[in-house]
């Protein structure tokens, strides 16, 4: 009997996941990382609910970014699959990585590359938009090369509020307010937000993109993803592919790989 695939993205901030069948996303759950580490049964119900559209036998694929939580998961994934497959830099060899520290790289930015060459095309340069921001290239011929990490958006408010006296703590937005002249705190700290991210990632895509470009004879293909992807597409007028499930599809494919490179 065949079998499907509960996949998990094992984020900082978020905890993201879906059930797949037959590489198709059936549901897509997720769960703030704070939650599931103060109180593990709401994991494990995360679990429970994302493979309940399906009847069994299901198989879970991983990648994580928090070492810490891989037996948090492991443990509320054991009551439900049957095997259980970690991505890393390791266990993706069909991936060319011709980055020079191969296990140092992020194992959503394995995915990503991934789920770039299996649903989309190289060259291209990933945006995930998470905790962190980072710009991933993926190469026709040299794979995963690396790329570059900047703050997440969240990050910019948390920090102004954490360390300063007088400086509130806002959910930042992308939208830009009718008047660029900020008349509060919680305006002017907006205004940094919906003109200084999207001008960051202005600045190095640009950069990226035209080495790449040089370098392939060809322009990359940019692909979003992330929390704020569909958001940050707005902000900047673009046409870019946005893939919110661009982990989870990797995950399922590096699943996929895994187990035929183990068939008899």
């Amino acid at each position: 009997m065949s079998k499907n695939l509960i996949c998990v993205d094992l984020g900082n901030t978020t905890i993201h996941c879906a059930s797949f069948t037959k590489n198709d996303i059936v549901l897509e759950r997720s769960i703030a990382a704070a939650i599931a580490h103060r109180e593990p049964s709401e994991l494990t119900k995360l679990i429970e609910e994302t493979t309940a559209s399906e009847e069994g036998p299901w198989d879970a694929a991983y990648c994580s970014v928090t070492p810490d939580a891989n037996a948090l998961l492991e443990n509320s994934l054991s009551g439900f699959v049957a095997e259980i497959f970690q991505l890393t830099a390791s266990t993706c060899p069909e991936l060319k990585i011709t980055h020079p520290n191969s296990e140092e790289v992020g194992a959503d930015r394995l995915a990503n590359a991934i789920a770039v060459q299996t649903h989309h095309a190289t060259p291209a340069i990933v945006i995930d938009l998470g905790t962190a921001t980072t710009f991933d290239v993926v190469g026709t011929e040299s794979g995963y090369e690396g790329g570059v990490i900047a703050p997440g958006l969240a990050m910019m408010t948390d920090y102004l509020a954490e360390s300063t006296a007088l400086l509130p703590k806002l959910d930042p937005i992308l939208s830009v307010p009718k008047s660029l002249v900020g008349r509060s705190s919680k305006e002017a700290i907006q205004l940094g937000c919906a003109l200084g991210f999207p001008a960051m990632i202005w600045g190095i895509l640009e950069k990226v993109k035209g080495e790449l470009a040089e370098r392939e004879g060809k322009e990359p293909v940019v692909i979003l993803t992330g929390g704020t992807a569909k958001e940050l597409a707005r902000s900047l007028d673009v046409n870019w592919p946005v893939d919110p499930c661009l982990t989870l599809r990797g995950l399922a494919e590096a699943n996929t790989r895994n187990r035929e490179r183990h068939l008899p």
